[in-house]
């Protein structure tokens, strides 16, 4: 992936990857879909999200369908504005992370994300959206 530096959208998505490593090259890197990427279990955390914090061009990141992940890394992420999730990988810890993202604009979840936003008293946060 070394020389693919130009690339500004990767689809990767229902591949069975072990290292996201490779990817931290592609810093000009716009869209990044991940979905239903079958992350192999690693202790806590299903995967390791760290070599994507250097992907700072990046705007949209789809991670639905995945296990439980560590977003930190991506608390970092300058440019992004879209992160697509599922509902569990919404832990409080990872809402701080999310919090540090200075253009989030679009997050979006599954239906089933309700009780979440409930439990945590986030629910005005998508009652306007129905």
């Amino acid at each position: 992936m070394a020389g693919l530096t130009a690339l500004k959208k990767l689809s990767i998505g229902q591949t069975f990857i072990r290292d996201l490593s490779p990817l931290a090259g592609l810093t000009n890197l716009v869209e990044l879909d991940l979905n239903y990427y079958p992350f192999p279990t690693r202790g806590r955390y299903s995967c390791d999200l760290s070599p994507l914090a250097r992907l700072t061009a990046l705007e949209e990141l789809h991670l639905v369908s995945n296990q439980k992940l560590d977003l930190t890394p991506l608390s970092g992420l300058p440019a992004l504005t879209t992160l697509i999730l599922e509902p569990n990988q919404l832990q409080k810890k990872n809402l701080a992370a999310l919090a540090r993202l200075p253009c989030l604009a679009e997050l979006y979840t599954t239906a089933d994300s309700d009780d979440f936003f409930r439990r945590n008293n986030l629910i005005n946060l998508v009652d306007g959206y129905r």
